[in-house]
């Protein structure tokens, strides 16, 4: 399935009918994140995935179609808390936006009940 395009990348990321809108990178946050991260790793780590800061930027654009897709927003928020790896290195310039909010979407993707049955290959596929 191929993702519409425009001149500064996808606008899409749609498996199985799921679409979720690429969403803009929150520089400011960032530049937050990072300022406490240097000071405090910890307490950052803590931020990056709290409710009411990078998630509830996500979840302002990507809530209505994960809720319609069978997505909770504590399903959410329990994705976006185990992708904070990735989220890190975003933080650090390690890893540009498109591919952290692109992996998102791909986790969340397969969170939907088209993708809950067992995988390849093992005892019941």
């Amino acid at each position: 399935m191929s993702t519409p395009t425009t001149s500064t990348g996808p606008t899409t990321r749609s498996v199985t009918g799921l679409q979720l809108a690429v969403v803009a990178e929150p520089v400011a946050a960032k530049h937050a994140l990072r300022a406490v991260a240097e000071e405090s790793p910890a307490q950052a780590a803590e931020l990056l995935t709290r409710p009411d800061g990078l998630a509830a930027h996500l979840w302002q654009r990507w809530g209505p179609p994960l809720e319609d897709a069978g997505i909770s927003k504590h399903d959410f928020l329990s994705v976006l808390a185990a992708y904070e790896r990735e989220l890190w290195h975003w933080i650090w310039d390690d890893r540009p936006w498109s591919h952290c909010s692109q992996g998102l979407a791909g986790r969340l993707n397969r969170r939907t009940p088209d993708h809950s049955h067992p995988s390849r290959g093992g005892p019941h596929g």
